[in-house]
């Protein structure tokens, strides 16, 4: 009885070692490739993902490239037409120079007729203005050098270019003055108030009236000249605060603002003064003078 028994514990010891050498030969196999497999796998999804996160990169980088290159042809496209621009600059450059020592050359010729001819031919698609400053820009420059029939000349020639240019009337008037010729200095500041009244520029209305007035007291014509002045006096008017404005030069000589009234008070808005706006109330005063002087002659 005890041999069975004895014969069965060593049954039951060779079955759990058959068991366990079943274990080590079937499961811990299978268990070790389950757990490889999973990493396999695991390994695999990590490569997928580090292959889109590449794929992504590469098309933002190749989105990149061409944003680039698109950039790259606008400025090249820019830059040619930016070249293209300076040379078209640099082109009315040169032919403005070449036009200005033409038109220098024509206004230093002792011919006035040729020289007046050349500066319409050279300036011709200037504005009349243009033309007319040119001319009278050239007549100062003569008159500096004891040529007062060429100056002239060029002063008559500027307002032909530009029937409203007061200020080449105003310095005509000043050559007859300087001429003693009265009768035409009247006539070319009375010319440039009523071209200046025409252009709405009342600086030059104010200040060829008083040259006017000027002549007038000369001549002894008092009574024309105060008709003159009440023409630059202001006149009260409640809705123009009593008719003064601040006068501001135009164009600026001074830069600073200039307290009088109003040269000519029709002119609803603030006015300009006139380059020797100081003449204006000496003149007034040296009129008011002269009329006490008259007012006291015996009758």
């Amino acid at each position: 009885m005890s041999s069975t028994t004895e014969q069965d514990r060593t049954s039951y010891r060779k079955l759990s070692r058959l068991r366990w050498i079943a274990w080590g030969t079937t499961i811990v196999p299978l268990v070790i490739g389950a757990v490889g497999v999973v990493s396999v796998a695991l390994q695999a999804k990590k490569s997928q993902e580090d292959l889109r996160v590449q794929t992504d990169e590469a098309a933002r980088l190749r989105d990149e490239k061409h944003a680039l290159e698109n950039e790259v042809v606008q400025l090249r496209a820019t830059l040619r037409e930016e070249t293209e621009r300076v040379s078209s600059l640099r082109a009315n450059a040169e032919a403005l120079a070449a036009q200005q020592s033409k038109l220098e050359v024509a206004l230093s010729s002792p011919d006035t007729a040729g020289a007046i001819a050349t500066v319409r031919a050279t300036m011709a698609d200037r504005s009349p203005r243009e033309r007319a400053v040119a001319l009278r820009r050239r007549a100062k420059e003569v008159g500096l050098h004891n040529r007062p029939e060429l100056a002239t000349q060029l002063l008559e020639a500027a307002v032909r270019e530009d029937s409203s240019y007061a200020e080449g009337m105003i310095d005509l008037g000043f050559a007859a003055m300087s001429r003693k010729d009265l009768k035409e200095a009247e006539k070319q500041f009375f010319a440039a108030a009523l071209a200046a009244e025409n252009a709405d520029t009342n600086g030059y209305y104010a200040f060829g009236l008083v040259n006017l007035i000027n002549v007038l007291v000369i001549e002894n014509r008092l009574d024309d000249a105060k008709q003159c002045a009440n023409l630059i006096r202001p006149v009260a008017d409640p809705q123009l605060d009593g008719g003064t404005f601040k006068c501001v030069p135009d164009p600026p000589r001074s830069g600073k603002l200039y307290e009088q009234t109003c040269p000519c008070a029709k002119f609803r808005k603030s006015v300009t003064d006139p380059p020797k706006d100081e003449g204006i109330p000496r003149t007034l005063d040296m009129l008011e003078i002269a009329l006490s002087r008259q007012a006291k002659l015996p009758k």
